[in-house]
């Protein structure tokens, strides 16, 4: 009586070999190291798409299959998903025009790094109940000193016939404009701005004109200064 072999008809294209089912196959995925790897599940798949796959739909993963990225708490995620430009849909307003003679940076806004995210996520998703501290808020008539403020500020020293130094007097001016504003906001890193000049700044470039940190203008905060 003539027997017949069965012929391997499972190919794993990652590696180049033939398997007799489906089930060798993934044994062998399983003890492969060709195979990418999911280290908190402890489990190999066929190829980068059916991990991605694992990552996107798995309740464990917080994952972002646009831009790849898988972060360590779903408040992370959001962040990104939030703030991230790829996410955004601010360019279909139709709010604004963009000159193409302006360069738009992306890279200055998509900054992912651990410390950025996890401060904005602080921020906006706190995990846990923190103490109330203060804002950049500022109520109107409170004063606010000069030396606190990160504009531009120009000193005068006048001294009086006697020879005495007098307090010098201290005059603020916009950054952008050059000129003594009306009404005021700060960026989340300090820098003050007219209110006007900022969020025009921030329409063609999501970082701080002056040390170009990342920045929206959702993270604007109004103060009022008041003459000493």
């Amino acid at each position: 009586m003539r027997t017949f072999r069965t012929l391997p008809n499972v190919y794993c294209t990652l590696c180049d070999q033939y398997f007799v089912s489906n089930e060798a196959r993934t044994q062998h995925v399983q003890f492969s190291e060709n195979h990418p790897l999911c280290r908190p599940c402890g489990r190999r798949f066929i190829n980068k798409n059916a991990l991605r796959v694992h990552l996107n739909s798995s309740p464990r993963h917080h994952y972002c299959a646009v831009c790849d990225i898988e972060y360590h708490t779903l408040a992370s995620l959001r962040v990104h998903l939030e703030f991230a430009t790829v996410h955004r849909s601010d360019l279909d307003d139709g709010d604004f025009m963009i000159d193409d003679d302006v360069p738009w940076d992306d890279d200055l806004f998509e900054d992912d790094t651990p410390s950025w995210i996890d401060n904005v996520r602080h921020r906006r998703y706190p995990e846990v109940t923190q103490p109330a501290r203060a804002d950049f808020n500022t109520p109107p008539g409170v004063q606010v000193k000069p030396d606190d403020l990160r504009g531009n500020a120009s000193h005068h020293h006048d001294k009086s016939s006697k020879g005495e130094l007098e307090e010098p007097v201290v005059t603020f001016t916009c950054s952008l404009c050059l000129e003594a504003p009306q009404n005021t906001s700060t960026t989340r890193c300090g820098h003050v701005f007219c209110t006007p000049c900022i969020h025009k700044a921030l329409k063609f470039k999501r970082s701080c004109p002056v040390c170009r940190t990342p920045a929206v203008p959702t993270q604007l905060r109004k103060i009022y200064l008041t003459a000493s």
